[in-house]
């Protein structure tokens, strides 16, 4: 049994299509078509690929002499690949994660600025001193100094 034979018979004892090889092997389907036709042969990586994709020696590939008599069981399925995940959730979570990391810092921000601002007011009240300090004399002298007892007009 030739080569080309062999490719097209272990392919389909796969069950897969020449678009999948093509795929797995990371090359065309018609490339794939050209080497169970005849046309051409695979280069060595591309054998060494078919190989392990069909569970098979380089030598029972090459050797003209043997043929699938020689394999053990039933035909083999190629187990099925896992499809890889959408990135899409995962690009659309971040930006929520972004948002709101973002949200809670303005919101922080605010309230230092709102706190900041009424310490600031508070600093610049007049200090309201009740009479009975005053008439005691527990007045701080600075304070004191800082006061003007004039009427204003």
């Amino acid at each position: 049994m030739r080569l080309h034979e062999k490719l097209a018979d272990l392919r389909k004892r796969a069950g897969l299509s020449q678009m999948a090889v093509a795929d797995r092997l990371d090359t065309t389907r018609q490339a794939v078509s050209k080497w169970e036709n005849g046309l051409t042969a695979p280069a060595t990586e591309k054998l060494a690929a078919l190989c392990q994709l069909y569970h098979v020696t380089m030598d029972f590939l090459t050797d003209d002499s043997r043929d699938l008599t020689e394999l053990d069981g039933p035909p083999m399925r190629e187990p099925a690949r896992p499809q890889p995940k959408p990135a899409e959730p995962q690009r659309g979570r971040r930006w929520l994660v972004a948002a709101a990391v973002l949200a809670a810092l303005a919101v922080g921000i605010g309230a230092g600025a709102l706190t900041m601002d009424r310490l600031h007011a508070k600093e610049n009240e007049d200090e309201i001193i009740p009479l009975e300090e005053m008439q005691q004399g527990r007045l701080d002298p600075e304070l004191v100094d800082s006061f003007s007892f004039e009427e204003e007009k």
